[in-house]
């Protein structure tokens, strides 16, 4: 995570954490954390991925749909079970509660009532579904094969680790068959518990759920580095063309020039706003050189031919074609292995 999201997040923790209401001493009293002599109290929790709408590279931030579950015990809760009745419900502000936010997410709308079930033993349950955009901090010099960590990043606000410790349950956290994004594969991925630093002194405890998002390449490689490859090797013909045919190998290599800078245009809309380079980025620059490489060429041999040198233009024709196919082969490996 960058220093700048970094710190958004603890500003965002303060914010919270200084609007929290006073209490008075009896509601202190009646919502003092469960089980506070045996050590930190377990929250476990589980989420539900129902559909992941939008995945958007310029600013790092994706729209999804999702549930999160919470349990916990508190035995001030325990009541006697009645042959009709296996739970009770009560508002959420009436019992203690680990109070979970959401730290990364930007106007997120609820869809369930803010209550609780309390069982007769005392745990607790507490269900809600949040909708609307997440921050993350995209890796994007794969791209267009890149695979990107989608974080639901959790805060316990007010709670360090030694007053809660969250527990995943893997068995209840689940993605639906039926979320998808176009252009993206997405599954669950793997979660961590994390400590969230304000200062020195204090620190929050959270849980991050990971989202995993697998960008389909396919897309881009038919109508990206196909229709590009095809520029190039246009702009190979020029090595193949008697040099002594002046106008014939300008008027191929610029032809080629003008298709790349059209097509360059239409591609930049494609292509991720970023300040460094991506796989995609360095084929597209290499291809640029590799064709404006070629009208050189041509006019380099050009006036070697008029000048009557035309032996030595062909020798420099046979020599440069199989280095340029060598170059755009190397092209081809530096962008894979950026």
């Amino acid at each position: 995570m960058s220093i700048r999201k970094s710190s958004s997040i603890a500003a965002l923790l303060v914010l919270l954490a200084s609007a929290l209401p006073e209490l008075s001493m009896a509601q202190q009293a009646r919502l003092k954390r469960p089980g506070v002599a045996s050590g930190p109290t377990v929250v476990r929790l589980s989420i539900t991925v129902i559909d992941v709408f939008a995945i958007n590279d310029a600013d790092e931030s994706f729209v999804a749909d999702f549930v999160v579950s919470m349990s916990w015990r508190d035995e001030r809760l325990v009541w006697e079970e009645e042959a009709d009745v296996s739970s009770v419900v009560r508002g959420l502000e009436d019992v203690w509660n680990p109070g979970m936010v959401i730290v990364n997410g930007f106007g997120l709308s609820t869809g369930f009532p803010e209550v609780v079930e309390v069982q007769p033993d005392g745990t607790v349950h507490y269900l809600q579904r949040y909708q609307g955009t997440l921050s993350g901090a995209f890796d994007l010099r794969d791209f267009p094969a890149d695979l990107q960590q989608l974080p639901v990043r959790l805060a316990f606000v007010g709670h360090s680790a030694q007053d809660i410790s969250p527990e995943l349950d893997l068995a209840g956290s689940v993605m639906l068959a039926s979320a998808a994004v176009s252009g993206w594969t997405i599954r669950l991925a793997e979660s961590n518990v994390e400590r969230l630093m304000l200062d020195e002194n204090r620190a929050f405890v959270g849980y991050t759920f990971y989202v995993e998002a697998q960008r389909e390449a396919g897309y881009f490689v038919w109508t990206m580095m196909v229709p590009l490859t095809l520029i190039v090797m246009m702009a190979w013909m020029v090595f193949w063309i008697d040099p002594s045919y002046l106008p014939a190998q300008i008027g191929l290599s610029t032809a080629a020039v003008f298709s790349l800078i059209a097509y360059r245009t239409a591609l930049r809309l494609a292509l991720p706003a970023v300040s460094y380079m991506t796989k995609a980025d360095i084929f597209v620059l290499g291809a640029t050189v590799l064709v404006f490489g070629a009208l050189a060429h041509a006019v380099g041999t050009g006036r070697l031919a008029k000048s009557g040198r035309e032996e030595l233009a062909r020798i420099f024709d046979r020599w440069t074609r199989w280095i340029y196919v060598f170059l755009f082969a190397a092209t081809i490996a530096a962008a894979l292995l950026w």
